[in-house]
């Protein structure tokens, strides 16, 4: 058993490098993203990341709906060592601020639809760093595309950080609903996760090359594994 999410996800880079890993739907077509072309990308971002100074153990919140962004970037940030802090992107912005200082996260994801809370967030955490995942970004906002490209030209240490994460290191905190009071944190380390997948191949049987509809939200738990994890340990396409 590949026992971080880390190198789960490299096995299948290697194994089904030029297969589709992600589908996105752009003028009434799905359009590929190869596994090498995803594992580019994660590349890119766990470096950019590493770039701007998030460490290992550093928690990164997100905050959007499902796209392929948020798979390169969960998988960036698990790659980077650092811990993805996956917010509902129905939450109320007075509770995505609780769950930032909650949680210390440095820098928060945030997609076009959720950036106006993220700016909102952002101006009661002092040095709070927001990148937008899609859309035209705000001033003092970076884009996805440039944490992209700062990563591709300071790729060095890469092999090194994600290698360096062990199955006990965090890889999520994912926050209870609050209906009983403040929300509470639930980690979840690498091996939480890596356990799950292979448990989960015994009764879902993919195959490299099948397509998975990307339906859960993907900062739910049973998302993430469903239509996250478990398609990529199998070869197979996420739409």
């Amino acid at each position: 058993m590949a026992r971080t999410i880390n190198r789960m996800f490299q096995e299948s880079v290697k194994r089904f490098g030029p297969n589709a890993a992600i589908l996105r739907k752009a003028g009434g077509e799905y359009r590929a993203m190869t596994y090498r072309e995803l594992g580019d990308r994660v590349r890119e971002f766990s470096c950019g990341l590493a770039a701007l100074g998030v460490k290992k153990g550093a928690p990164v919140a997100m905050i959007a709906e499902n796209r392929p962004e948020w798979a390169i970037a969960d998988l960036g940030i698990l790659h980077s060592g650092a811990v993805n802090v996956a917010i509902f992107p129905t939450l109320p912005a007075e509770q995505v601020r609780y769950i930032v200082n909650d949680s210390g996260a440095v820098v928060l994801l945030a997609s076009g639809r959720q950036l106006e809370k993220a700016l909102e967030v952002r101006r009661s955490v002092p040095g709070l760093r927001i990148v937008a995942l899609d859309g035209p970004p705000a001033p003092g906002v970076m884009a996805f595309e440039e944490v992209l490209r700062l990563g591709a030209g300071n790729a060095r240490g890469f092999e090194g950080r994600w290698k360096d994460v062990v199955p006990g290191d965090r890889a999520s905190i994912v926050y209870t609903s609050g209906t009983t009071g403040e929300p509470k944190g639930a980690v979840l380390t690498h091996l939480n996760f890596a356990s799950n997948v292979e448990a989960a191949q015994d009764a879902l049987t993919l195959k490299p090359g099948e397509i998975v509809l990307s339906f859960l939200p993907l900062n739910h738990c049973l998302g993430r594994m469903a239509d996250h994890y478990v398609p990529l340990s199998y070869g197979s396409a996420i739409a």
